[in-house]
């Protein structure tokens, strides 16, 4: 360990992101949680627009909590071990040199203003940093809430039609595109905006996030 590295983890150790047990640098879980977790990886398969889309964990227990502080309270460290994650499960799933770029799902202005931060975009720019794949952070926009809490299928599929557009900024002309989220629950939302992309004239989309709500297969895109 290197004497920075060895000032920071006195100071400031490294904490499972699971059940927040102190564990050693660069580890992500503590024994235990590793054993119940590593083997919560997978893919979901899905449609021309998006035909795939990998996570690392499933949506529970201490996981789910990280993740809505993460999201909610302003937790940005999270990133860190969040992002190894991505990487892991990109290195399993997928190959660095079949991408041109890395574009995050968006909030809205108001929801970047509030939190400070997009947290699908940390997550893209750090697995960008760990892949060596371009990253644009303004690739999509999204111009209106989508709260799709305690939605049916069909609302929620109808709610997000409208709701994000291709940056006039960028070009994504045959580009093969690394969509990342932080959480797929149906699919509603990411194949929304892989549809926009390949309509913006790039080659291939698929998709990479840190938590799936399910095993369950994607809701067929209405």
């Amino acid at each position: 360990m290197k004497v920075l590295d060895y000032l920071l983890y006195s100071f400031y150790p490294e904490k499972c992101i699971s059940c927040n047990k102190i564990i050693g640098v660069n580890e992500i879980f503590c024994k235990d949680c590793e054993f119940v977790h590593h083997n919560n990886y997978g893919q979901k398969i899905g449609d021309s627009f998006l035909p795939k889309i990998i996570y690392s964990v499933i949506y529970e227990d201490g996981i789910k909590n990280s993740i809505w502080k993460y999201k909610f309270r302003s937790h940005r460290y999270f990133v860190r071990p969040f992002s190894r994650l991505l990487f892991e499960i990109f290195d399993y799933y997928y190959k660095v040199e079949d991408f041109d770029v890395i574009i995050p799902v968006p909030i809205t202005k108001k929801k970047l203003k509030e939190r400070g931060y997009n947290h699908a975009g940390l997550l893209g720019l750090e697995l960008s940093k760990l892949t060596g794949i371009p990253y644009y952070g303004d690739g999509l926009t999204k111009l209106r809430e989508t709260n799709q809490h305690q939605k049916t299928l069909t609302e929620r599929s109808r709610n997000v039609k409208g709701a994000y557009e291709v940056s006039k900024k960028v070009d994504l002309s045959s580009k093969r595109v690394l969509l990342v989220d932080d959480i797929i629950t149906t699919g509603y939302t990411m194949k929304n905006c892989a549809r926009l992309i390949k309509k913006a004239g790039a080659k291939s989309v698929f998709g990479i996030t840190l938590a799936s709500a399910g095993r369950e297969p994607l809701a067929k895109y209405r």
